[in-house]
């Protein structure tokens, strides 16, 4: 097993904090370099899209239909400044995490933590390929009068549009188009990493808490079988264990919890925003 990844089935989720600077055992000097190339990116994106959508505010459809996509930037840095600020915590998980895997590195137990982590990593490629995958819509809205200018030349070019068109209320974007176009792939591939690094990972906490109540469960069956009515030493010894067990698993998820709790909080104020908004634009 790679000694800087938790357990063979989350290389993809060290891959992705990696990117954003947030992997646990990360150096420090890697961690600064990507963070600050994430910071460039998410920073001047957030920036064009707010600008932007305070530019076009005189067209009040392009202002509503910018709205959602600067409160999913605000979700975003939520997500990550709450990252960020609980590292120590996140860490602590994640070295509970190793510790189980050599804890139980055979027997049913295994099983149960192979289990589990299976279904974290199939999720954790599903959710990417998918939220991936949402970005080629977007990204052929403004190739597509590229493309038609070359295989379908007319008189005058086709009219060229950016992924976010409050953006072009901002400044001269067909000067600036290409440059502009490259920033926008940048900006928002860095947004869904940051989305899909820590949505992932926090799936992948929850998917271990419950191999641990699962194991915990195992325990207790394996007591309820050998318990003659007499109280040995040996049913004590898995009493306490399964004991330590209950303990390990309701730690790990009042951590998890106090983690995760105020940032899904603010989550759900910007997301009632947000389709707030899309109602009003339907209304409209």
């Amino acid at each position: 097993m790679d000694s800087s990844v938790a357990t063979p089935y989350h290389r993809v989720n060290k891959i992705l904090l990696s990117i954003i600077g947030q992997w646990p055992h990360q150096s420090r000097l890697s961690k600064r370099i990507c963070y600050a190339i994430i910071f460039f990116f998410t920073s001047t994106h957030g920036y064009f899209q707010t600008a932007g959508m305070i530019a076009a505010f005189s067209d009040i459809d392009v202002f509503l239909e910018a709205l959602p996509t600067v409160l999913a930037d605000v979700v975003c840095g939520v997500k990550m400044f709450n990252f960020s600020i609980n590292a120590a915590m996140m860490k602590q998980l994640v070295i509970a995490i190793e510790e189980d895997w050599k804890t139980f590195s055979s027997g049913p137990e295994n099983e149960i933590l192979n289990e589990y982590a299976k279904f974290g990593r199939k999720v954790t490629i599903y959710y990417a390929g998918a939220l991936y995958g949402s970005m080629i819509p977007m990204m052929l809205v403004p190739l597509t009068p590229i493309i038609l200018d070359i295989v379908a030349p007319m008189n005058e070019s086709y009219p060229k549009h950016l992924m976010f068109q409050q953006i072009e209320f901002l400044l001269d974007f067909e000067r600036y188009f290409y440059p502009l176009l490259i920033h926008g792939y940048l900006g928002t591939f860095t947004y869904l990493t940051i989305i899909i690094a820590i949505d992932t990972m926090f799936m992948v906490y929850i998917q271990h808490a419950c191999a641990k109540f699962a194991i915990l469960g195992l325990f207790l069956e394996k007591v309820a079988k050998d318990t003659d009515g007499d109280i040995e030493k040996n049913d004590y010894n898995q009493m306490v264990q399964c004991v330590s067990s209950h303990n390990d698993a309701i730690e790990s998820v009042t951590k998890f919890v106090l983690t995760v709790e105020n940032q899904y909080i603010k989550m759900l104020i910007v997301k009632i925003i947000s389709y707030s908004c899309h109602n009003i634009r339907g209304y409209g």
